[in-house]
This record gives C-alpha cells, sequence and structure tokens, in this order.
C-alpha cells in the first residue's frame, strides 16, 4: 500500500467512525424502546392475582417511554454534527456517507454512558462523586500554584483523557491555561454541545437511570430527572485562561519533539489504567514535563485493555525510576459515575500521589535500548490483530 492509499483509508475509518458514532447517537430511542418493549409481554403474561399486585406498572411503562424521550432530545442535538465546531477543518467527515447500519448493543451502551458521564461531570447529582475525584487534584494544583506566587495564566496545564472535561474546566476557572485531550468522540461530541452550546443554568433535563433494571431501590428511581448543566459555562470566570481541546490519543499527540517541556503540570484522573502501555503513557508524561514539572494524579487500576496489568506498587517503581519523585501519596476512597440510589455500589481505593519530574535516572535505563524487549515465539494458531490507533494529526478518533 502506497502512501495515497495509506491515506485514504485512514481517511474512510475516520468517516466510517464517526458515522457509526451518529448513527449510535440517532438509534438511541428505538434501540432503548426495543429493548423496554420486550420486557412488557413478561408482565402482560403473568397471572392476574399476581400482576394486580404489581399497582402502577403500566403508568411506569408509559413513563419510561417518556423519559427515553426526553434523553433523545438531548442527545439528538450531542449528536447533530452539523452544529459542532469539532469538524470544521474536516467538512469531508460530515458531508460523506455511508450505508445506514443498526448500531450493536456495544455503540448503543457508550451513548447511555454518555448520560451518566453527564450526570458525573455537569449535574448538581454528581458534585458528591466530584468532590472526591476531582477536588483532591484541584486542591492541589492551587497549592503547588499559589496566587501570591505566580502568574497562573503562564501556567500550562494538560488535562489528558479528560471525558466530559469537567476537571479541566474547573482548574482553567482558576486561571491556568489548560488544554484537554480526549480518545473518545462520543465524550468530544458532549463536551463541546455542554462547553459551546449551552446557554443557560440546569437548560435541559435527562433520565440516566432508566435503563437500570437490576438494584433497583424503588420504581421511580429509575424516572429520577437530572438537570444538566449546573453551572453556566457560558459565563466564565473573569480570570479564566486559555482552554483548549485536541481529539485524539494521548502518546501519538505529545510524544513529538514540539511538546516537549511544554507544559509546566499534567493532571490525570481516572487515566492509567486506560493505557494500552503505561510505560508509554508514563514516559510521555515525562517528555511534556520541563525539569522541576509536576504530576498529580487520581485514579485505580481497573485495567480494560493494558498489555500487562501493573500494581501500585510496581507504577510508583516506575515513576520514581524514569526520572520522578513522589512527594506525596494517599489512597482515597472514590466511585464512578455511580448511580447514587442503587443497591449496587462499587468503591474504588483511588491512588492519589504528586510527582516531580528531577530528571535522575539510573544508568541502567538510560544505557538500555529500546529494542531490548524479551522476544517471544508466537504460536501459529494466534490470529493477528489490528491494534492501530489514529495519528496525532486526526480530529476524529476512534473508540475503544
Amino acid at each position: 500500500m502506497d502512501m495515497q492509499e495509506a491515506k485514504n483509508s485512514k481517511e474512510e475509518a475516520e468517516v466510517r467512525h464517526f458515522q457509526t458514532v451518529k448513527q449510535s447517537f440517532k438509534a438511541y430511542q428505538q434501540h432503548t424502546l426495543l429493548a423496554w418493549e420486550s420486557v412488557y409481554p413478561k408482565y402482560a403474561g403473568l397471572e392476574m392475582r399476581h400482576r394486580v399486585l404489581l399497582q402502577g406498572m403500566e403508568d411506569h411503562f408509559a413513563a419510561i417511554r417518556r423519559c427515553v424521550a426526553a434523553n433523545f432530545e438531548v442527545l439528538s442535538n450531542i449528536g447533530d454534527p452539523q452544529a459542532h465546531n469539532l469538524f470544521k477543518n474536516q467538512p469531508s467527515i460530515i458531508e460523506n456517507q455511508f450505508q445506514a447500519f443498526i448500531p450493536s448493543e456495544g455503540d448503543i451502551d457508550k451513548v447511555r454512558s454518555t448520560l451518566r458521564h453527564l450526570v458525573r461531570d455537569w449535574s448538581q447529582e454528581g458534585a458528591p462523586e466530584r468532590d472526591t475525584c476531582y477536588s483532591p487534584l484541584i486542591r492541589e494544583i492551587e497549592a503547588t500554584f499559589p496566587l501570591n506566587e505566580c502568574n497562573r495564566a503562564d501556567i500550562r496545564v494538560l488535562v489528558p483523557g479528560c471525558g466530559l472535561s469537567r476537571l479541566a474546566w474547573e482548574i482553567n476557572q482558576r486561571g491556568f491555561c489548560v488544554q484537554g485531550n480526549e480518545m473518545s468522540l462520543y465524550m468530544l461530541m458532549a463536551s463541546d454541545f455542554i462547553l459551546n452550546r449551552t446557554e443557560t443554568l440546569n437548560q435541559y433535563f435527562i433520565y440516566p437511570w432508566v435503563h437500570q433494571t437490576t438494584n433497583v431501590l424503588r420504581r421511580s428511581d429509575a424516572l429520577r430527572e437530572v438537570r444538566i448543566p449546573d453551572v453556566n459555562t457560558a459565563q466564565p470566570a473573569l480570570n479564566a485562561g486559555d482552554f483548549s481541546m485536541i481529539a485524539g490519543s494521548f502518546p501519538e499527540i505529545y510524544s513529538i519533539d514540539e511538546q516537549q517541556a511544554k507544559w509546566q503540570c499534567v493532571v490525570t484522573s481516572f487515566f492509567l489504567d486506560t493505557a494500552v502501555d503505561i510505560f508509554q503513557y508514563i514516559e510521555t508524561i515525562y517528555h511534556i514535563l520541563p525539569i522541576g514539572g509536576h504530576w498529580i494524579n487520581l485514579g485505580p487500576l481497573h485495567y480494560q485493555q493494558a498489555d500487562l496489568d501493573l500494581s501500585l506498587e510496581d507504577i510508583k517503581t516506575v515513576v520514581t525510576s524514569l526520572g520522578f519523585d513522589i512527594v506525596s501519596e494517599d489512597l482515597i476512597p472514590t466511585t464512578y459515575s455511580s448511580n447514587p440510589r442503587s443497591m449496587l455500589k462499587v468503591t474504588y481505593q483511588s491512588a492519589f500521589f504528586h510527582a516531580v519530574k528531577t530528571g535522575r535516572r539510573p544508568d541502567v535505563i538510560e544505557r538500555a535500548p529500546p529494542s531490548s524487549a524479551i522476544r517471544l515465539p508466537v504460536p501459529p494458531e494466534v490470529f493477528p490483530t489490528n491494534s492501530a490507533r489514529l495519528a496525532s494529526d486526526v480530529d476524529v478518533p476512534q473508540d475503544d
């Protein structure tokens, strides 16, 4: 394959991925209602003497349909490509159309996850979770760069894996120059919607728990209304610094020479365990910080796609061996996109640490060639997998 063919193939993959995301937002209502309609015959099939014990169930099904319709109205706005600034440099992304398809359950689940993330990042109901997950990071960065000792507008802060951008926005509101980086197009489109296309406090309402059918305390809990956003993003703080967003893979975008020592601080929240190669993440953070630069982290190690699942002890060994000093650390109980009224709650003992780049590395690391990995034979029955990621200049990243 020559360079032009590779470029065309890459552009086609980007367009197809965008169409997948767009179709997923469009298919949410139909897909969700079909799932609920499959439940109704089970209720209707109950013996009358049992069915009469479930007073109001017919009304509950009708309320479910109204909640899904309300969600769809918001999701349609999020998924409308014409309303986005995300693709202004790539009109072909919007104009190209491929044959319609039915999104998979996994695609629709990412849409449902977007609703839960809207609660976590941009609602009053998500405030307790943000207080445990974001506040320790914000307090640490404010203590590191006090107002009376620096001009925060000159402090460049990077927030990779920023999700729906609330943490990045909060840091920016405190005067810092902030850039968020995110891989998921679902998250990027929802971020753009909140940050650039909402005008008032609590402008929209969603019903994020309508999909939950297990571990439900009360039937009415599934119908709870959540208002978003809980702040007016159209009116930033007077002292807010520059704020930007970059789409794509963190290692690919920030490992280039132009990014070396460009950032004074990196803030990572629930990010390390998203890595395929965690060494690559840490090396990239090292690369973009100057000597004396700060890395502030909080999150669990709930690996999803890592080549190697490292313990926290191992990670701290890697961090200090690759040229950082850990100046403070703690374990903080946290949840993640949790339903406050669910009977099931998962609590992480999240690792908090503040590391400072010293540049001191053991000689053995400096001398080791990059290609010194142990090569293992590949069994012939193992199928090859496509682990390609979009390049750093791509505006439409692939979701894992």
